[in-house]
């Protein structure tokens, strides 16, 4: 028998994605291509951004829309959040 794990995921719709990433300081960097994915190091762009969580440190991190990659992100925010 499989155990699952939940994982609460606040979404963003498009229309206010924009607002939300400059608000958190990543808008203008995504656009620059200065961000890649914490998971596969693939370049973060608006087209293929998947997710955005804040480690344990406080630092925030941008994945690709790559179901295995938001899968492990998933994996990722869900120990953070029973260590706190």
């Amino acid at each position: 028998m499989a155990i699952m794990n939940r994982v609460t995921i606040t979404a963003v719709h498009d229309t206010d994605l924009k607002k939300v990433l400059i608000k958190l300081g990543l808008y203008k960097r995504i656009l620059k291509g200065e961000y890649k994915c914490f998971i596969c190091g693939k370049p973060i762009n608006l087209k293929n951004l998947g997710g955005i969580f804040k480690s344990k440190d406080g630092k925030i991190h941008v994945v690709c829309n790559d179901i295995r990659c938001l899968l492990t992100a998933a994996e990722i925010t869900s120990k953070i959040s029973k260590t706190r």
